[in-house]
């Protein structure tokens, strides 16, 4: 079983094997979870989805991440719209 290391608001995130597991607590963890390399990279993602940023240096693969974790649909379409 993965071990919880941070925990922001409703955002999880677990270490797992070489990498590291975010999820969204109220979404059901099949459809609101993510995998990243990193811890930074995790709790970067984290505080954007927590404060519904976008910054310009996302990647696809970070956008598409934040589009999993997040649970407002506003900011869902803006994430889309940078794809």
């Amino acid at each position: 079983m993965s071990r919880k290391v941070f925990q922001r608001k409703e955002y999880s995130i677990y270490r797992a094997g070489d990498g590291f597991i975010i999820h969204n607590t109220n979404k059901d963890f099949k459809i609101g979870h993510t995998h990243v390399s990193n811890f930074y990279k995790a709790k970067i993602l984290v505080i954007m989805a927590i404060k519904r940023e976008i910054d310009d240096k996302l990647s696809e693969r970070d956008i598409e991440s934040l589009i999993r974790l997040t649970n407002d649909n506003r900011y869902r379409n803006k994430l889309i719209d940078k794809l």
